[in-house]
This record gives structure tokens, C-alpha cells and sequence, in this order.
């Protein structure tokens, strides 16, 4: 018996190989995301009043990681050219980072800070509706609302008015997460040409993470500096830092810009809603973590929330791709 293979069937199965490698390339770029929060958190616990110090040096490594490369590859005039969406970009960042990093300096644990950090994915509609009045669908305010309520159970402790500060944080920097996500979409919209991006991914990085480590820097020399001198540069905080620069930051951003494009727009969204609950796990098993009853409801509603808002996204994305 004699089998035929077309071309078509070694394309399928190509394409197939190359969805099955990418998926399991995005799952461990979520799981590097998911354990640098207890470890972050661990660094910060010796660092203590030098969360901007910690920040600054996280950036300035990830900064000369891909410097080199993004210098060599596109030139310094485009660099150049990066810099204004850049300052903008990193700005957002530096809000983002100093409430975030705040959170995990404050009495809570690290899954609940990943947790309300992903409720930004739902937050994106709401500001793009204050900022730019665009329409939000049912199935976005719906899971909007679901992630709130999740938000709301992790937040409360005692009482209404007794709310835990990393949970009060968290939310303050996931709208700086949303503000960061929609300016990054509005730049990277901009053509230079039909057809042709303006702005490059990597050259925008880059300028973003010298502008978050410049921010940092700044922040650390004007207010840490001065009331606690400089910090001490434990093994673990500098374990922690080259983690979150060379794993965290430059590992997973590579292995995303290399294999989400050869996955489907929904299987990808909802891969990054493992990134809270694996966290959370994380943080069990690193820190001693552990989560209340209440706490788990409030997680499994802000997973169903983010991860029913992704997926719809992504689906009407492929219909209208096709």
C-alpha cells in the first residue's frame, strides 16, 4: 500500500509542529513571568526602603542586554527616532513599577499582587472608553465586571474600610499597566507608509527601558538616597534582579516576539491567564504563601473575568482577520 503526501499535509503538519513548539515556548515565557513576583517580592524583603534602586538595576541590565543588538541591527538614527514614544512608554512604567513594587514590599502576599496585576487585561476597554469614547462589547464589560468583583473579595479583609495595601497598590498599578498597553498599541499602529510601521518593536524597548531605568535612578538618588544611604548588595537581592533582567525581562520577551506569532491570536490569550495562578503557586512553594477561601474565589473570578474578556477579543480579531 502505497501512502501519498502532499505538500498541502507537509504544510499542515508543519504549521502544526510549529503551533504545538509555540505554545509550549509561550507557557514557559508565562511561567518566567509568574515566578518573578515571589522572587521579586524575596529581593525586596532585603532591599527594603530601595525599591527604586532595585527597579534601576533591574532596567539598566535589561537595557544593556539588548542595547548592543538593537544598535547594531537598526542604527543609531532610528534608535533615535524611538525615543519620544520611548520616554512616553517608560514613563507609564515607572508608575506601573513604583505602585507594583510598592504592593510587594507591603503586608500581602505575591499571588495576590499577580492576580489583580492581570485584572489590567480587562481595564484596557474601560480607559480606551474615558480617553477615547470607543465602544465596549457586552462580553468585555461582562468580564469587566466579573474581574471586579474578584478584585473587590482579594482586596477586602475584615470589612469594607479594612483593605489590604499590597491589594490597594496592585490596582493602582494595574491601571498603570492598562495606560502602558494602549500606548504601545497606539504607536505601533502608527505607519511610516501604508503598511509600513513607524515604530519598531525592539528599538522601542529599548528606549523604554532606559527611560524606566533613567526614571529609576532618578527617583532612588532624590529619595532613597538621602534618608538611607545606598543599599547593601545582598546575594539574594542580586540573584533577584539578574533573575527578573536576564529571565523576567530579556528571555521572555524573546521567546514572546519569536513564537506568539506562530500561534492562534485565542490559544495565546488564554495561555497568559495561567501567569496569576501560576504565581500563586510559586509563591506557595518558594515563600509559604497561602491563599483564604475568600481569596481563591476572588482569583478564580479574576481569571474567569480575564480569561472570558481574552478570548472573545481574540476570536473577533480572527473572524475579522478572515
Amino acid at each position: 500500500m502505497t501512502i501519498v503526501v502532499s505538500r498541502d499535509m507537509i504544510a499542515t503538519a508543519r504549521r502544526w509542529r510549529h503551533s504545538m513548539v509555540a505554545g509550549w515556548m509561550l507557557t514557559i515565557t508565562v511561567l518566567c513571568w509568574a515566578i518573578s513576583f515571589p522572587i521579586a517580592k524575596q529581593a525586596l524583603n532585603e532591599w527594603k526602603d530601595f525599591k527604586f534602586f532595585f527597579l534601576a538595576g533591574r532596567f539598566w541590565l535589561a537595557f544593556l542586554l539588548f542595547a548592543p543588538f538593537a544598535f547594531y541591527r537598526y542604527g543609531l538614527a532610528t534608535m533615535i527616532r524611538h525615543i519620544k514614544p520611548g520616554l512616553l512608554i517608560g514613563a507609564s512604567l515607572v508608575l506601573t513599577y513604583a505602585f507594583q513594587y510598592e504592593a510587594l514590599r507591603s503586608p500581602g502576599t505575591s499571588g495576590e499582587v499577580a492576580f489583580i496585576s492581570a485584572f489590567s487585561s480587562v481595564l484596557v476597554p474601560l480607559v480606551m472608553w474615558i480617553v477615547y469614547r470607543s465602544d465596549v462589547r457586552l462580553t468585555t464589560l461582562a468580564g469587566l465586571v466579573t474581574a471586579t468583583v474578584g478584585v473587590i473579595l482579594m482586596t477586602v479583609r475584615d470589612g469594607l474600610l479594612s483593605l489590604s495595601p499590597a491589594a490597594v497598590l496592585s490596582v493602582v498599578g494595574a491601571f498603570g499597566i492598562a495606560l502602558n498597553t494602549i500606548l504601545v498599541a497606539s504607536f505601533r499602529k502608527m505607519e511610516s507608509s501604508p503598511g509600513t510601521p513607524r515604530y519598531d518593536t525592539v528599538p522601542l524597548l529599548v528606549t523604554q527601558f532606559m527611560t524606566v531605568a533613567l526614571g529609576t535612578s532618578l527617583a532612588a538618588l532624590a529619595f532613597e538616597q538621602p534618608q538611607h544611604g545606598f543599599p547593601t548588595w545582598s546575594g539574594s537581592a542580586m540573584f533577584g534582579m539578574i533573575f527578573m533582567s536576564v529571565v523576567a525581562t530579556g528571555l521572555a520577551f524573546y521567546l514572546q516576539t519569536r513564537f506568539q506569532r506562530d500561534i492562534s491570536a485565542d490559544r495565546a490569550a488564554l495561555i497568559f491567564t495561567i501567569e496569576p495562578a501560576a504565581a500563586a503557586l510559586f509563591s506557595y512553594v518558594l515563600l509559604g504563601e497561602i491563599f483564604t477561601a475568600r481569596m481563591a474565589v476572588g482569583a478564580a473570578l479574576i481569571l474567569a473575568g480575564v480569561g472570558a474578556a481574552e478570548y472573545y477579543a481574540a476570536r473577533r480579531k480572527l473572524r475579522r482577520a478572515g
